[in-house]
């Protein structure tokens, strides 16, 4: 659009850093020219800020994903349906390993991916033994489901194991939706499954690590800074506390 001249502009978008990056000076004018340069978090406006760019075009504008009105509530009756999962009394963990991805896997490695799903894991025991609640566990990429299985899933003990429902189709946004609609609490690795639970109005509980980049400030700018962790800074029993404080919270508001 540039090089044709027709108008274009960027939507809500995070930037993490142009510098030492060979194309700087490229991105640098793409993004002056630019009939408008929308941030989906406050640290990039910020950022852009400082490096006086696109300086008359910038704005804050959420992620589209919070637009996403779409809901398969008939998918999401019928799936809890097969797998005794009661509205509002189960909790659906998203993982991302990386493992699958040829840019990001050599940056968190196997070890390092062993070490957040473990995270996971404990999380899952924590809320299982002491809910009595079901977890479902799926994915944000169809990629990562086999190494949700082997990763989170298998090693769980056979007592937790047994109230964990581990997806193995791969899903679509509305299902998604549908689901997270009928979930007590979503915990994540994936910043859109957290802004789909967001718009679904089902509280959810992000962990995420220094590479993730500025869009995890949207956890941030929505208010919620208790419910974001870097996964390789805090203990598991602290994201699993995190986990369980919001399901006794919901049961306080209840009574």
């Amino acid at each position: 659009a540039n090089r044709l001249g027709i108008p274009y502009g960027v939507y809500a978008h995070s930037f993490d850093s142009f510098n030492g990056v060979p194309g700087q000076a490229f991105f640098r004018r793409l993004l002056n020219e630019a009939a408008f340069v929308f941030c989906r978090e406050s640290d990039s406006l910020h950022y852009l800020e400082e490096t006086g760019i696109a300086e008359q075009r910038r704005a804050f504008v959420p992620d589209s994903t919070l637009s996403f009105v779409h809901r398969d509530e008939a998918w999401a009756a019928t799936f809890m349906a097969k797998h005794g999962l009661q509205p509002g009394r189960f909790l659906v963990v998203i993982p991302r390993t990386w493992l699958g991805d040829t840019v990001v896997r050599d940056a968190v490695g196997e070890a390092r991916s062993n070490a957040h799903m473990g995270t996971l894991r404990k999380s899952i025991e924590t809320w299982v033994r002491s809910t009595g609640m079901q977890v479902v566990i799926a994915v944000e990429v169809a990629d990562e489901l086999p190494h949700a299985r082997r990763l989170v899933y298998g090693p769980l003990s056979d007592d937790v194991r047994s109230q964990c429902v581990m997806m193995d189709d791969f899903w679509l946004p509305d299902q998604a939706a549908g689901l997270y609609r009928q979930a007590r609490v979503v915990l994540t690795m994936e910043q859109h499954s957290y802004l789909l639970a967001f718009g679904q109005e089902t509280p959810a509980v992000v962990v995420t690590f220094a590479e993730s980049g500025r869009k995890i400030e949207m956890v941030r700018d929505f208010g919620q800074p208790e419910n974001l962790f870097d996964i390789d800074q805090v203990p598991a029993e602290t994201v699993a506390a995190a986990v369980c404080k919001i399901n006794d919270e919901h049961d306080h508001i209840q009574d």
